[in-house]
C-alpha cells in the first residue's frame, strides 16, 4: 500500500492539502474537539512569545507542551490533552 493509499476517502489531492495545512490548537480546543495530542520539545523563550498565542509571558522557561496542555484545559476543561 502507498502512502497516498492511506486515505482513499480523501483521494491524492485531499492528502496533499492535508499535508500542507496548519493547525491552531487554540481554535480546536475553543471548538470542542475531544482529543488533541501536542508533540513539542521545546521550552517557551520571550523571542518567540509574541507568535504563539497558547503561552503567555509567565510561562517562559515552561515546556511548550505542558503549556500548551494547561491553556488548553483552561479553555475547555472537556478536552483530554496528551502532551
Amino acid at each position: 500500500m502507498s502512502k497516498t493509499d492511506n486515505l482513499a476517502e480523501v483521494g491524492i489531492k485531499g492528502q496533499q492539502k492535508i499535508k500542507v495545512a496548519k493547525v491552531l490548537l487554540f481554535y480546536l480546543a475553543a471548538a470542542g474537539i475531544g482529543k488533541i495530542g501536542i508533540v513539542d520539545s521545546d521550552a517557551i523563550d520571550l523571542c518567540n512569545l509574541n507568535r504563539q498565542v497558547l503561552h503567555r509571558n509567565g510561562d517562559i522557561g515552561r515546556a511548550k507542551a505542558e503549556s500548551a496542555r494547561l491553556a488548553l484545559k483552561n479553555l475547555n476543561p472537556d478536552i483530554e490533552v496528551l502532551a
